[in-house]
């Protein structure tokens, strides 16, 4: 658990191909921001974003247009296409929360993407890179108490030792630009 990625606001990241001294890849401290992760199992190549509820209506953050390009860039990763994204609530949702789930869901629909709806319930969540397993977060309706295999990224010192051309780090901005590979996460 210690080589986990963890994604800070307003960014994604992205690892191409199974990664195994980074398990996971997840964020913490979502409570109206919203999560997306995208998984492709034959490539096991995973994605997971943060995106932060401060930036609903700026011109810089359109999730609408960033929604697209994520899918666009993992597609590009994977040179395949992706049927199925992830939309994840955090604990505390509002109307910005709302806009970023309708932003990203008109995204997915627009690029023929499946989109599934989960709810991080203590605002923590990971995508298992060699699997695609959501932790830390239910479908919407599940109780979320009792959840024994929830991951509390909070306790965890996220760092990424893997190989240079298997992650990207990059700004939810459009376009996406690639900012850190391999830091500890205290130095994003």
């Amino acid at each position: 658990m210690e080589n986990s990625i963890f994604t800070p606001q307003k960014h994604v990241v992205f690892t191409f191909g199974a990664i195994s001294d980074a398990p996971f890849i997840g964020t913490t401290g979502m409570a109206p921001c919203v999560g997306f992760a995208v998984y492709h199992k034959a490539s096991r190549s995973a994605a997971a974003c943060h995106f932060d509820s401060d930036g609903v209506g700026t011109g810089k953050f359109d999730a609408y247009e960033v929604g697209c390009a994520v899918l666009d860039r993992f597609k590009k990763g994977i040179g395949q296409n992706i049927t199925k994204a992830c939309i994840v609530l955090g604990s505390g949702p509002d109307e910005t929360s709302d806009a970023l789930v309708s932003y990203l869901a008109d995204a997915c629909e627009d690029k023929g993407v499946t989109a599934e709806y989960y709810r991080a319930g203590m605002g923590d969540w990971g995508i298992q890179t060699s699997t695609g397993k959501m932790f830390g977060c239910a479908v919407p309706g599940i109780d979320y108490n009792g959840d024994k295999d929830k991951l509390n990224f909070k306790t965890i010192a996220m760092r990424s030792k893997g190989s240079p051309d298997k992650v990207v780090i990059s700004r939810l901005e459009k376009p996406l630009t690639p900012t850190l590979k391999f830091k500890p996460w205290n130095q994003l």
